[in-house]
C-alpha cells in the first residue's frame, strides 16, 4: 500500500467511515468545509485555504454527478494532503487535471487524483466485491452503480488491481483513442498511425451498428496485440461494450491461459512490457455511462 492509500484509509477512518456509497459532499459538510458552485471557465474545481478554513468551487456547467463527486474529492486530496494550517494556499484544477490519465498531468494532481479514487472506491470495501483473476464487465458495472461513480473510474480500478491479464481499451469513431492493461498484460496492442480498428474485432462492429454478444467472445489474438509468443493461432478473449450517444465502445481483452506464460517470470528483459498510452483522451470521469441497448448472451 502506498502513502495515498495510507492517507485515503486514514482519512475515511477517523471520519468512520466503512460503508458504501461514499458521499464526499457530506464528508465535505462533516469537516466543515463550504462547497460553492460559479460557471468557471476553463476550471473545473479550485479549493481554496486561508489558513485555517477551506471552500471547494465546483464549476456549475458540469452536472454529471459521478464527474461532481470525482472532483469534491479531489479538491479533498489536496486539503488533507498539500495544505497547512496558517499557510494560505489555493489550488484551482482544469478539466484536464482531474481525472486525466495523460502523462503530463503533474504530480500532486496525480497525487489528489488516486486520492479520489481511494475515497470513493477504496480497497477494503471493493476487495470481496471484484475477481481479481477473471474480470467481467457485469460486475463492473454492478461495482460503478453501488458506488455510485462513474465505469471508467472503477474500470480503472480494476485494471489498476488485476491479478489477469487485461486490458481496456477505449475507442471511437473505429479508432482507439486509449488503452490501459493491468501489470500482467504484457503485450503490444496492435496500433498502426491511424489507429484504426480491425474489422474482426468485435469493437468496430459494434462501432458499425452491428448485434454483438454481452459477453467475451474468442478470436485471434493478433486481431489486437503482438508479442513475442503471438502466433496466428494464439486466441484472445474480447468483450466490446458500446456507450450509447458517445459513439464510443468499451473493450476488455482478457488472456486466461498467458500467450507469453512462457517468459512470464523474466518482466524485465521483455520488449513488448507496455504501459497505458493516450489518445486525445479526456479524463476517467468524463463519460457517463449508459446501458447498452443489445440484450445480454446468458
Amino acid at each position: 500500500m502506498n502513502d495515498i492509500e495510507l492517507s485515503a484509509k486514514y482519512f475515511l477512518e477517523d471520519l468512520g467511515i466503512n460503508t458504501y456509497p461514499i458521499d464526499p459532499f457530506e464528508i465535505c459538510e462533516s469537516l466543515g468545509i463550504e462547497i460553492f458552485e460559479a460557471p468557471f471557465d476553463g476550471l473545473e474545481g479550485v479549493l481554496l485555504f486561508n489558513g485555517q478554513n477551506a471552500k471547494i468551487g465546483l464549476d456549475s456547467k458540469q452536472t454529471y454527478l459521478p464527474r461532481r463527486k470525482f472532483s469534491v474529492s479531489h479538491e479533498l486530496g489536496h486539503f488533507n494532503n498539500d495544505v497547512s494550517f496558517g499557510e494560505l494556499k489555493a489550488f484551482r484544477c482544469t478539466k484536464n487535471m482531474i481525472g486525466d490519465n495523460s502523462n503530463q498531468t503533474t504530480d500532486i494532481e496525480a497525487r489528489a487524483d488516486k486520492f479520489a479514487s481511494e475515497i470513493l472506491l477504496p480497497n477494503f470495501l471493493i476487495k470481496d466485491l471484484f475477481n481479481y483473476h477473471e474480470p467481467s464487465w457485469d460486475i463492473i458495472k454492478e461495482v460503478s452503480s453501488k458506488f455510485e461513480v462513474s465505469l471508467l473510474s472503477t474500470i480503472f480500478k480494476y485494471i489498476e488491481k488485476s491479478k489477469a491479464a487485461c486490458c481496456l481499451v477505449v475507442s471511437k469513431n473505429n479508432m482507439i483513442q486509449f488503452y490501459k492493461p493491468s501489470k500482467t498484460f504484457r503485450y503490444s496492442l496492435q496500433m498502426n498511425e491511424s489507429r484504426v480498428l480491425s474489422d474482426f474485432s468485435y469493437a468496430s462492429k459494434a462501432m458499425k451498428g452491428l448485434e454483438i454478444n454481452n459477453d467475451f467472445e474468442l478470436l485471434s489474438a493478433d486481431t489486437w496485440i503482438s508479442g513475442v509468443n503471438v502466433t496466428k493461432d494464439s486466441e484472445l478473449y474480447e468483450w466490446s461494450m458500446p456507450l450509447n450517444s458517445h459513439d464510443q465502445v468499451l473493450t476488455l481483452l482478457w488472456d486466461d491461459e498467458t500467450v507469453n506464460q512462457a517468459d512470464y517470470e523474466d518482466n524485465s528483459n521483455n520488449p513488448y512490457d507496455i504501459e497505458e498510452k493516450n489518445y486525445s483522451y479526456g479524463g476517467v470521469d468524463n463519460f457517463p455511462w449508459e446501458p447498452p441497448t443489445f440484450g445480454k448472451k446468458k
